[in-house]
């Protein structure tokens, strides 16, 4: 509620020191002009002299100028503008606002990818694949797979692997041995030596 209230109390006080300043404009005389500087008066006085009619001219009134002026009409009403529809115009909050689930490997992945390259989802699919049944994911067989070249494929699978569980065949329990079960039939184990 403090809110409205600032919000209120600040558009109340906006329009009154508004109003208050136009009035104070409006109630003051005509500003005085600043005094000639003497050396400027005898100049003037000078060409007064000289041209007299260039400066009659001057403060003559155009009939043909100020009837033209009569014709201008200026009308503010076409000028206003709704509040909602300004701020609509230049609002540069998020048109979307639905909530979007956290990306699986902390950024979101791209639905296209270039020739020659990967995103991390096939990386990790590529590396698996390979790790899981060499003699079958051939570079070359990863290469027409994924149309990357065969030394990429060579520099990714000497130089990178997926995480590989390794547990002692000596550890007890149900659940330790549901693990490496499960880890030896997808090939992700290795076997420690005794």
């Amino acid at each position: 509620m403090g809110i409205v209230a600032t919000k209120a109390k600040n558009t109340v006080t906006k329009t009154l020191s508004t109003e208050y300043r136009i009035a104070k404009a409006v109630s003051q005389d005509k500003p005085t002009i600043a005094p000639k500087h003497p050396s400027s008066v005898e100049a003037l006085e000078k060409l007064k002299a000289e041209s007299e009619d260039a400066f009659k001219e001057d403060t003559k009134k155009d009939a043909k100028v100020s009837e033209m002026a009569k014709n201008i009409l200026i009308s503010t009403e076409e000028m206003k503008t709704s509040p909602s529809s300004h701020k609509q115009d230049h609002d540069t909050r998020p048109r979307d606002t639905k909530r979007y689930d956290e990306p699986e490997f902390g950024y979101t992945i791209p639905e296209k990818v270039s020739p020659g390259k990967l995103s991390i989802k096939q990386l990790l699919v590529l590396l698996s694949e390979r790790s899981s049944d060499p003699k079958q994911w051939t570079e070359e067989n990863l290469s027409n797979k994924y149309n990357i070249h065969p030394n990429d494929i060579r520099n990714l699978v000497q130089h990178f692997a997926t995480m590989q569980v390794i547990i002692p065949e000596n550890v007890k329990g149900k659940y330790s041995q549901q693990l490496i079960a499960e880890n030896k039939s997808s090939g992700r184990t290795k076997e420690l030596p005794s």
